[in-house]
This record gives C-alpha cells, sequence and structure tokens, in this order.
C-alpha cells in the first residue's frame, strides 16, 4: 500500500484553531444537511466533515503571521 499511493498522512491542525468560533460558524453553515444534526456535533466532528476548509484555514493564517513577521524584520533582515 505505501510502494503504491505512498506514506500515509494526518489531518491535523492546532486545538486552538479548532474551536475558532468563525472556524465552526463556517463549517456549521457549509454543511447544512439537516441529516447530520451540525449543531450538536463537537469541534472535532466538525473538523472532520470539512478537513480542506480547516486545512486551508489554518495554512491561510499561518501565511499571514509569517508573513507579517517577516516585513517587521524580526528575524533580521534578508540579504
Amino acid at each position: 500500500m505505501i510502494k503504491l499511493h505512498g506514506p500515509p498522512t494526518i489531518h491535523c491542525c492546532s486545538s486552538a484553531e479548532q474551536f475558532s468560533a468563525p472556524q465552526i460558524k463556517h463549517l456549521e453553515s457549509t454543511n447544512k444537511d439537516p441529516a447530520t444534526n451540525v449543531h450538536k456535533m463537537t469541534p472535532n466532528e466538525l473538523s472532520d466533515l470539512g478537513p480542506v476548509t480547516v486545512s486551508t484555514h489554518f495554512h491561510k493564517k499561518w501565511h499571514n503571521v509569517f508573513t507579517n513577521l517577516i516585513n517587521a524584520h524580526v528575524f533580521g533582515r534578508a540579504e
């Protein structure tokens, strides 16, 4: 299986991102199917419904943090 598909990967994000109110609201609004009953789900269960959305949100936040740190020259100037 590993030779065919490559090494296994996991979906991970920080616990702070998982419980972010805007992220939870977005996942609830994008999964409005009454059968899923999203309002009774935990943040972990909600993030399982939209792993790509959670990963994209996490990536954009980290990109903004590091861009701002580099622009503030916290790590020194690039030459």
